[in-house]
């Protein structure tokens, strides 16, 4: 977690659950917190390449957190009741990036992660699979599903399994580092 009396940029990170619990997370964490909204539904349904469902909350310093049930990945809740047994591994770090589409290049050169659920936008662009993504944004956006929660550089310090050796400075305070033998992000 960030510090609380460091600058107010805040960050954003995603916990992957089953597939097949997004509705189950959505109403056990509504439970415990205040669920973000857009457009009207606290339970949102990601762009056709995600294949997911999402409800974001905010940590007590600020940082948007997501619960995200990707339907492509293998492992299903079935009648098991929602836990935090459910909380299966974080699946996205977010990283403030003066240039999107520069550091999506920089990161599929050095590591070989590819571009998420299509090309990078000037301000939006995901790279790795569903397993783990670095969620590129554009420094002064918002993180989304806020209009508070501005994305700015902070020091973060990301390891990736299954890629090329090397190390990414990404914005002059976060790195992402490659060259484990197994897994992603």
């Amino acid at each position: 977690m960030r510090d609380p009396h460091a600058d107010p940029s805040m960050q954003h990170l995603a916990i992957t659950v089953p597939g097949d619990a997004g509705r189950r997370a959505h109403d056990w964490l509504r439970e415990r917190v205040r669920v973000l909204a857009h457009a009207g539904s606290t339970l949102l349904e990601a762009s056709a390449g995600w294949q997911a469902q999402s409800v974001y909350f905010r940590a007590p310093d600020g940082t948007v957190l997501e619960l995200i049930a990707r339907r492509r990945l293998a492992g299903d809740l079935g009648d098991t009741a929602f836990g935090p047994q459910a909380l299966l591994a974080v699946s996205e770090v977010g990283l403030a990036v003066p240039d999107v589409a520069v550091a999506a290049t920089r990161l599929e050169r050095a590591l070989g992660l590819r571009a998420f659920g299509g090309p990078p936008s000037s301000s939006f662009g995901a790279v790795g699979d569903d397993e783990g993504l670095l969620v590129l944004v554009r420094t002064g956006r918002t993180w989304f599903p806020t209009r508070d929660a501005v994305a700015g550089p902070e020091e973060v310090h990301v390891r990736i399994s299954g890629t090329p050796a090397g190390s990414i400075d990404v914005n002059g305070l976060a790195t992402v580092t490659g060259g484990s033998p197994t897994g992603q992000a």
